[in-house]
C-alpha cells in the first residue's frame, strides 16, 4: 500500500487520557497497537517494507540477506534510542552526554519506576508530565541559592509532591493514591530532583556556560494541552445537535464555538493559554467520559 501510494486504513485512532502501556481506543486493535507498542508496530511495518524490496536487491547483484540484517539492526537501534531520548527529555534528564552514561541509566530506571505507578494509579499522561514541568520550574537547579543543588530537608520534597498532585482537577492520577503509592511517589520525586540537579551540573561543566534550564526543555516536550475524546465529543455534538443517523449533512444552526476553541487550543499546545482555556481544558477527563462508548473506546 505504501509503495503504491495508497492508504487502505485511516484508523480508528484516539487520544490517550488514562495511561496504560497497551492502551488503544479501538477495541479490536490488539496489544500490538498499544500506546507503548507503537515503536514496535512501526518497526514491524518497516520490516515488511524491507522484505518487499529484497527481490530488487537480489536482481541487481546485491546480497539481500546482508542488506536486510543491516537495515533492521540499524532500525531497531534507532527506535530504541529515540524512545529512550524522548523519556529522558520529558523528565528533564537529557544531559547531552553518552547514552551509556550513568545519568542515562539513572533516567531509564526512573522512567521504569514511574511507568509502573502511572499504570497502577491510572495516571493522566498529559497532566503528569506538565505538572512535573511546573515542579522543575519552581525548584529549578538553574536558580541561585537553595535551589541550585545539594541536600534538602524532607519538607522541601514534600512541597514538590504537593505541587505535582495539583488540585481536584489537575491531580494527574485518576485513582486516589494509596499510602504505599504516595510514599513511592515521594521517594521518586526526591531521586528525580537529585538526578535533575546532577544533570544540569554536568551539562554546565561540559559547556563551560549555563545551559538551557531543564524546565524549558521539559516545557517543549510536555504540552499543556492535548485533545481528548471528551473534548471532541462535546464540540461536535454542539456543532451538529440535530444530525440524524445516516444523514451526511450537518444540522443547521449548530454551535461551532467549541470547535473554534479547540482549533485555537491546538495552535500552541505548549503555551499556558488563557485563564478560560486553563479552566476548561487543563484537567483530567470527566469520569463519565471514561466509561462512555464512542468516547472511552470504539468498536
Amino acid at each position: 500500500c505504501l509503495v503504491g501510494g495508497r492508504t487502505m486504513d485511516y484508523g480508528p485512532f484516539g487520544f490517550l487520557d488514562v495511561y496504560h502501556p497497551l492502551s488503544a481506543k479501538w477495541t479490536g486493535s490488539g496489544e500490538h497497537y498499544g500506546f507503548m507498542n507503537q515503536p514496535n508496530a512501526g518497526y514491524a511495518n518497516l520490516s515488511v517494507l524491507v522484505e518487499s524490496l529484497l527481490p530488487i536487491i537480489d536482481a541487481n547483484g546485491g546480497d539481500s540477506d546482508v542488506v536486510r540484517d543491516e537495515m533492521l539492526n540499524k532500525a531497531q537501534t534507532i527506535f530504541t534510542d529515540t524512545v529512550d531520548e524522548v523519556m529522558r527529555t520529558k523528565m528533564g534528564l537529557d544531559c547531552g552526554g553518552d547514552d551509556s552514561s550513568d545519568s542515562a541509566k539513572e533516567a531509564e530506571e526512573l522512567w521504569e519506576e514511574m511507568e509502573q505507578l502511572l499504570k497502577i494509579a491510572r495516571g493522566d499522561w498529559t497532566l503528569f508530565w506538565r505538572q512535573l514541568t511546573y515542579v522543575a520550574a519552581e525548584y529549578s537547579p538553574a536558580k541561585s541559592g537553595k535551589e541550585s543543588g545539594g541536600s534538602y530537608a524532607s519538607d522541601y520534597y514534600d512541597g514538590m509532591l504537593t505541587m505535582l498532585l495539583g488540585d481536584k482537577d489537575t491531580n494527574p492520577f485518576y485513582d486516589a493514591l494509596t499510602t504505599e503509592n504516595r510514599a513511592s511517589l515521594r521517594a521518586w520525586i526526591e531521586r528525580w530532583h537529585v538526578a535533575l540537579a546532577e544533570c544540569y551540573r554536568s551539562a554546565s561543566e561540559r559547556s563551560g556556560d549555563a545551559p538551557t534550564p531543564p524546565e524549558e526543555t521539559m516545557r517543549l516536550a510536555n504540552p499543556k494541552y492535548t485533545l481528548g475524546e471528551w473534548m471532541l465529543v462535546d464540540a461536535y455534538s454542539k456543532a451538529d445537535p440535530g444530525k440524524s443517523p445516516g444523514n451526511p449533512f450537518p444540522a443547521k444552526g449548530g454551535d461551532y464555538s467549541g470547535v473554534h476553541e479547540l482549533f485555537d487550543l491546538c495552535k500552541d499546545p505548549y503555551a499556558e493559554g488563557s485563564a478560560e482555556q486553563h479552566r476548561k481544558y487543563y484537567r483530567r477527563a470527566p469520569d463519565e467520559s471514561l466509561r462512555a462508548g464512542g468516547t472511552a473506546f470504539m468498536s
